[in-house]
């Protein structure tokens, strides 16, 4: 009896095994997951080409507070669009990796800025990169593209999770490591279904109908190339690894959306005006000490002018996650001749 229990086990076993998925050449069906990890790099790289992508999310940072985003990223590392901080608003660039948020003096007191607020408002004012937990300038779609699947490299699979809407788009949430992306096909836009206005059957498939007309007198013009799978959202706990004083991580979520080519050309316009506008950008965290003497020479000294010499010196002090490399600085110089100033 022992036996034959055994033998039963057996052929259900070998059962099973001839039972399993194969495709026509013997090889096993991939699984959910892996089929999951195949669609996001699809989308990934069609993040990675991307000229411009449109995050709408927020970032809770270490410290607790909250940072609402509305922000557009260039390719290569260019951003800008609003932040919203509490009930204050800044606007935000990042160029060559540096972030530079301007606002008003209200806003600038809601953040406690070692400098004066008034002596900031209005004008670009340089953050440290963690300053929101999360390097703003790592959302250039060319950089984030490419590290949505970091399991990928630890050998480890993606997790599926249940799909949602985002947008109108039924869109998947797929698991790597602390990132997880939703990726929705390029035809999964919920729509309602259109009246039919024929008596003729045409539930032939989820899409319907389709029909194609091939011209047998040539090739013609070539089929387009499908559409890749979008990335919709993106969650992760942090890009940077670092974030404000606390004990709580930095969390990050953002839904995503490509602009098209008119509108990343818009985008490229406007950045460029605001990259101009750096130019006045500030940094608290860099202080310049100015010390100077002069003296008037006697000779020469003309009817209509003299000279002066002058010594300037200065002291600069920074904060601990500055390096310093060049610092430029503007001075002004008035001298009072015969009760008036001159500069």
């Amino acid at each position: 009896m022992v036996a034959a229990s055994g033998l039963a086990a057996l052929l259900v076993l070998v059962l099973a095994v001839v039972l399993l998925p194969r495709t026509i050449d013997g090889s096993g069906i991939p699984s959910a997951a892996e089929l999951a990890r195949v669609k996001l790099a699809a989308a990934q790289l069609g993040m990675v080409q991307a000229p411009a992508v449109k995050f709408n999310g927020h970032v809770d940072t270490r410290g607790g507070s909250e940072a609402r985003l509305d922000v557009v990223a260039g390719n290569t590392g260019e951003l800008a669009g609003q932040v919203s901080i509490g009930s204050h608003e800044f606007h935000v660039t990042t160029v060559q990796g540096r972030t530079f948020l301007t606002g008003d003096a209200e806003a600038w007191r809601s953040l406690d800025p070692p400098e004066s607020p008034e002596k900031l408002a209005g004008r670009p004012v340089e953050l440290p990169q963690n300053f929101f937990g999360v390097n703003l300038a790592e959302l250039a779609p060319a950089q984030l593209g490419k590290s949505l699947d970091p399991a990928l490299l630890d050998g480890k699979r993606v997790t599926v999770g249940t799909p949602v809407v985002i947008n109108g788009r039924l869109s998947t949430p797929i698991t790597s490591g602390h990132i997880t992306s939703y990726v929705s096909d390029p035809d999964q836009a919920i729509r309602a279904p259109e009246p039919s206005t024929s008596t003729m059957p045409t539930a032939l498939g989820r899409a319907g109908a389709s029909i194609q007309f091939v011209d047998a007198g040539g090739a013609g013009a070539p089929l387009p190339l499908p559409e890749q799978p979008r990335i919709d959202r993106v969650e992760m706990d942090t890009l940077s690894g670092k974030g404000q004083s606390g004990d709580k991580r930095a969390t990050f979520k953002v839904d995503t959306s490509r602009l098209t080519p008119e509108q990343a050309q818009r985008f490229y316009v406007d950045y460029n005006s605001k990259v101009k506008e750096l130019s006045e950008a500030v940094n608290p965290a860099l202080r310049v000490a100015a010390q100077s003497s002069g003296h008037f020479v006697p000779s020469p000294c003309g009817t209509t002018s003299c000279t002066v010499n002058f010594q300037i010196g200065n002291t600069i002090s920074a904060s601990s996650n500055v390096t310093l490399q060049s610092v430029y600085a503007n001075y002004t110089i008035t001298i009072t001749a015969k009760g008036g100033p001159r500069r």
